[in-house]
């Protein structure tokens, strides 16, 4: 049975990120890493207005397109980042699982910090076409840049 993470997501959504089921990662396993808080905090800064984006979505009398949409993309986006969060503490999974007959390792071929990455990707992924649909620029900002060797930065004159 699954347990609601937030009203955006729940722990089977994430258990199925994850590629678990709930026997390997219970219901209060996943309760007991705190998943909503850090969701709510992370929309929190980012996408202030999602509770109403999901109201808008959910409760309308007859929903748009672009309410809808941004509505699904939210809930990837809650199933994702909570799946790359619980991924990122993989010392909390089992490794080896048996029931005295059968005896399977998890996680003994598997990168689990590619796992939390490749999540973490996802989860980026939907973020970026959530902010794309409610208008919000998306600014990269380069590491690196051009710069002339004849020009002062504090007085502001190029020099030849």
């Amino acid at each position: 049975m699954a347990i609601n993470i937030s009203v955006y997501t729940n722990t089977d959504a994430i258990r199925s990120s994850m590629g678990v089921d709930d026997v390997e990662i219970p219901d209060e396993k996943m309760s007991a890493l705190h998943l909503e808080e850090e969701l709510l905090l992370d929309l929190s800064i980012w996408l202030p207005n999602a509770q109403q984006i999901f109201d808008d979505a959910e409760f309308s009398a007859v929903p748009t397109l672009d309410q809808i949409q941004k509505g699904r993309t939210l809930k990837l986006f809650s199933q994702w980042f909570c799946a790359a969060r619980a991924l990122s503490i993989w010392l909390y999974y089992p490794q080896r699982i048996s029931d005295g007959v059968q005896d399977m390792r998890r996680f003994s071929n598997l990168d689990l910090d590619e796992l939390a990455k490749n999540a973490e990707k996802t989860a980026n992924k939907y973020k970026g076409i959530l902010l794309g649909l409610e208008g919000t620029p998306i600014q990269f900002h380069a590491l690196l840049g051009k710069a002339s060797p004849n020009y002062d930065p504090v007085t502001g004159n190029c020099s030849e």
